[in-house]
Formats: C-alpha cells, structure tokens, sequence
C-alpha cells in the first residue's frame, strides 16, 4: 500500500524534497512510457492489421434519398481480405463494391448497411457467386463521425462451395 509521505508533517524539509523528488521521477517515466506507447500506437496496430487471418475490410455505406443502403465504399482492407476475395488493395480502395464487383448480391450491402445504420452487429454465412466462395463473417458499426460506417470480417468456408 502506497502512503502519502509528503502530507506527513514528521519529515524534515530534506526529506520532503527527497519524497517529492521521487515521485516527480516516477511521473516523468510514466509520461516517457506513454509518449513512446502514442508515437509507436499506429505502427504497433497496422502490423496487428496486417497480420490478421482473417479479412477486414472498412466500409462507407452510401445510403439512398430515404437513407437505404445501396451501395458502399471500401475504405480500406487489409491483406488476408485481398487472399481471400481476390480483390487488390490498389483495385479496390476508394471505390464502390458495385464498381468493383458490378454483379455482387445486394445481401452484401443489406449486410453491411443494417450494421452501419441499426447499430446492430450481424453475423453471416452467403455465398458470393462472383467470387465463387462461401464467407463467413462478422458486420458491426464503427462509430466515428457521422458517416456510416461498417467493418466486416471474413473468413472463407472452401469446404462448403457445393450447399
């Protein structure tokens, strides 16, 4: 148990010094410990990002004039992502799924959209017949602003193509 010696009025001045000294030491580790955790923060979680299994990929869902999803914008991907859809990063990022993928399923935007907009986390299991795999998955609102916002999760079911 931590005491507090400084509000102690039996140490001499030396002491007091000594004491104040300390914890002044021990303050200026912690803030050194925290500015060496912030400047390394970023490169500490895109390595964890880039060394995931499983995909993640960040969407902006873009909604319709009555706020329906239609469509949604890869933000950004990480490599397991582009392994297991086949989608590039440099192909991918800053555009549309339905410029990307013309022909993909509007399950995938319901899924992603209901996520972003009702708050509520969906899991899933579909098939993607432009890409001619079974996903499993996870869809949860990432709230950051005011854009909508979804991140999904993949993994492939390769065992699972003929259902």
């Amino acid at each position: 148990m931590t005491t507090n010696r400084i509000a102690d009025a039996s140490i001499s001045g030396d002491q007091l010094i000594q004491e104040l000294q300390t914890q002044l030491d021990a303050k200026e580790r912690e803030i050194a410990w925290l500015k060496s955790c912030q400047s390394g923060k970023e490169s500490r979680f895109q390595a964890l990002f880039n060394s995931m299994s499983e995909g993640f990929a960040l969407h902006e869902i873009i909604l319709d004039r009555d706020d329906e999803p239609i469509d949604y914008r890869f933000i950004e991907i990480n490599p397991a992502f582009e392994q297991l859809t086949g989608l590039k990063y440099e192909e991918v990022v800053w555009k549309t799924v339905r410029e990307v993928i013309p022909e993909i399923e509007t399950y995938w935007i319901e899924i992603c959209g209901r996520a972003a907009i009702e708050g509520t986390p969906v899991r899933f299991e579909r098939y993607s017949a432009p890409l001619g795999r079974w996903y499993e998955g996870y869809a949860t609102e990432l709230p950051l602003g005011s854009l909508p916002l979804c991140s999904q999760t993949l993994r492939s079911e390769n065992n699972q193509m003929q259902r």
